[in-house]
């Protein structure tokens, strides 16, 4: 719990969703109804269960939905504290985590995408960061078939490169990724980037070690309309994972 408190969460909510767009087309892709609640609402129950209380939504798109959803949201549980940052530009899952680190001052960060769900539990990527003298950690999904995701390629519990999809089984990325913050502010860089493409290639060229914790816990993400009509089973099948 300790590391939990020493951490803030940035969840990447900013994304406009152009595969799902005609589905929801005035709304934010993690503000879409998943089970009766928005599916961001699930996510944030997630990490209440992991004792992560320093939450920092990203926003963009459609940043008024997110806003005014914050505004008549049930009181948060005690200890909790839920704010946003509003992004003036599009700029990438990269350039959105490094937008948002102006308004980080926890030792360290954990960043989650803000259309899957992973329910796995996340201090062991924490340990792992603190323990192994490493500079990130990615957390991987382990998959029979990986054919629809990039495949991440690791060796000896690190890192070495994002792969094109190919069919077969492997490691995706989960997305959550978890940092020192002042190591991460040092080297993430401002601007229009892209965390996989841009801002992991660059760390690895120049050397950083990026853990890789690997996991079969249940996963989804809301990415496609197949993906997001099975969202609302997903999240009723797995209720014990939120309370």
């Amino acid at each position: 719990m300790e590391l939990a408190q020493q951490t803030t969460v940035i969840i990447l909510a900013g994304g406009r969703g152009t595969r799902i767009a005609a589905l929801a087309p005035d709304t934010p892709k993690p503000m879409i109804t998943v089970a009766e609640q928005p599916f961001l609402e699930w996510i944030i129950k997630r990490l209440n269960r992991e004792h992560f209380t320093q939450i920092l939504l990203s926003i963009g798109y459609k940043a008024d939905v997110v806003i005014k959803w914050l505004e008549s949201r049930a009181t948060s549980p005690a200890g909790q504290n839920l704010r946003y940052h509003l992004e003036q530009q599009p700029l990438g899952t990269g350039g959105a985590i490094a937008d948002a680190l102006t308004k980080v001052h926890t030792e360290y960060v954990l960043v989650l995408n803000g259309d899957t769900l992973l329910l796995t539990d996340f201090l062991p990527a924490m340990q792992k960061l603190v323990q192994g003298k490493l500079d990130g950690v990615i957390i991987a999904r382990s998959l029979e078939d990986t054919g629809r995701y990039g495949r991440l390629n690791a060796s000896n519990g690190l890192l070495k490169e994002f792969q094109e999809k190919m069919p077969g089984a492997g490691l995706i990325n989960g997305g959550i990724y978890a940092f020192r913050t002042d190591w991460l502010k040092q080297h993430i860089g401002a601007g229009i980037s892209s965390i996989e493409v841009d801002i992991f290639p660059r760390m690895l060229r120049e050397g950083a070690k990026i853990g890789v914790e690997v996991t079969t816990a249940p996963f989804i993400d809301i990415g496609t309309p197949e993906s997001l009509g099975e969202a609302s089973a997903f999240v009723t099948t797995h209720a014990e994972y939120f309370r």
